[in-house]
């Protein structure tokens, strides 16, 4: 990679960050369109790492395509909480498997628990780009339980609602949380206590869904307060982030 490639990417990078963090922050209403130019204006670059940001952002989920340009993506709350019903199912499914068959991967579930030591040890520090370790986890758990097929739809499920998962990583005590969670779960089904386990499990997908709901919520109302303070007489019409 030359220099500059080098330089790029970078500038791509806390181009990705810095806006995420706004869209998270509900710095823009949901009719705004994020163009390159004025977006670069704001934070001093280019318009090519800013596209290669929203293109980034895009597939995140945290904003869509339309009229040809982009706009912050509004959660469909119905649709979560059918999702995160779904990944209960799925997940807690892994761990009857597991106490019907008795056929969990033990040398896959200590991979899992060192990874996840190792984490805690660490400190990891808030970040929204967190959700793909969790995702991780829950997957590589229920196809430690011999079900790939489950782990692919579980994967489907995590994609559809990742963009609003990002607001459970934004403080240090959900990270820690999870991490500890994470490894209790773990703990017990090592330790075969499989209904232990699933009640686990249970608990904190739901503890999950509901700090997201909220997050996004609140997130989502400071989006409408930035809309009526830039909403003119025209109406609700699309208008450019300046």
């Amino acid at each position: 990679m030359t220099d500059n490639q080098e330089q790029q990417r970078t500038l791509s990078e806390k181009a990705y960050f810095v806006i995420r963090q706004k869209i998270m922050s509900g710095d823009f209403s949901p009719y705004t369109r994020l163009a390159e130019a004025n977006i670069g204006r704001q934070i001093g670059m280019s318009r090519t790492p800013i596209r290669e940001a929203l293109v980034r952002l895009s597939n995140d989920g945290l904003i869509h395509k339309s009229n040809g340009g982009y706009f912050v993506a509004q959660p469909d709350f119905s649709d979560i909480a059918e999702l995160y019903e779904l990944r209960i199912l799925l997940e807690k499914h892994g761990i009857y498997r597991g106490i019907a068959r008795t056929s969990y991967d033990a040398d896959a579930l200590q991979d899992i628990h060192e990874a996840w030591e190792t984490m805690r040890s660490e400190s990891i520090s808030p970040d929204p780009g967190f959700v793909l370790r969790d995702e991780g986890f829950h997957v590589s758990l229920l196809r430690a339980a011999g079900n790939q097929v489950m782990g692919d739809h579980l994967e489907s499920v995590n994609l559809r609602i990742r963009s609003v998962r990002m607001y459970d990583f934004i403080t240090q005590d959900r990270i820690d949380w999870t991490i500890d969670t994470h490894l209790s779960i773990l703990d017990s089904v090592m330790a075969g206590r499989m209904a232990e386990a699933q009640d686990k499990l249970e608990r904190h997908i739901i503890k999950s869904m509901q700090v997201v709901e909220s997050r996004a919520s609140s997130a989502l109302r400071q989006m409408m307060n930035v809309l009526s303070d830039n909403v003119t007489g025209e109406g609700e019409k699309a208008h450019e982030y300046e």
